[in-house]
């Protein structure tokens, strides 16, 4: 992985909204003028991406995604890249990503629930990947992480309802409703992913390495 290029990070989740940024991404773009956003945002209830707009204040560029969140509660990783131009813009660039629930359809209005805030110089020297707390939500221990053939969930007592998988990508590659704290790894590729357990008093998520 690249070297990160942070210069400032500013997270404000707000409470009482399991709907986070887990991960950003930029990269450059085959036009100089034009930078590739990639966010990794995670929610607790099944959501859909609906809408973005960007635009700049100052010397910032603001993101803004919007999501639909339904009432299901179904832990959901959802991946978006955004293609957005930069003319102008000399020695650096400040970026803030915000992602907004909607409360009315279309995204006409919308409530602020996560933002990331960081700067970097510009044009880019090379690609920028920030990750944002491990574990937001209910704490457990997962082990052996790395994990090579079967990784353990232990909840400290509370009783898991599924377990999910997801890669980098947002891509869900396992899904098991079960009470087995013991997932098997065997037809898992080397790699990052992501685990969501939904257990009986909330919602636990982890980046795990499986490396064999």
């Amino acid at each position: 992985m690249k070297r990160l290029l942070l210069l400032i990070l500013i997270l404000n989740s707000m409470i009482g909204f399991n709907q986070q940024i887990d991960s950003l991404y930029v990269s450059t773009n085959s036009n100089p003028n034009i930078i590739d956003v990639r966010t990794v945002v995670l929610f607790s209830n099944h959501s859909n991406y609906v809408d973005h707009s960007h635009f700049f204040s100052h010397d910032t560029l603001f993101l803004d995604i919007c999501y639909e969140i339904g009432p299901l509660t179904s832990p959901v990783i959802l991946t978006n890249t955004f293609s957005i131009p930069v003319p102008g813009v000399n020695d650096s660039l400040h970026l803030k990503v915000r992602v907004n629930r909607q409360t009315t359809p279309n995204c006409l209005t919308s409530l602020t629930t996560d933002s990331i805030f960081i700067g970097f110089p510009f044009p880019l020297l090379e690609n920028i990947a920030l990750t944002t707390s491990d574990n937001k939500w209910l704490s457990a221990d997962v082990y052996p992480n790395p994990a090579q053939n079967q990784l353990t969930i232990n909840t400290d007592g509370k009783t898991i309802e599924s377990i999910q998988l997801f890669n980098v990508l947002g891509e869900k590659i396992m899904e098991r409703n079960s009470s087995n704290s013991k997932i098997d790894l065997l037809d898992i590729q080397n790699g990052i992913y992501f685990l969501v357990v939904k257990t009986n008093e909330g919602i636990l998520k982890k980046k795990i390495v499986v490396s064999k």
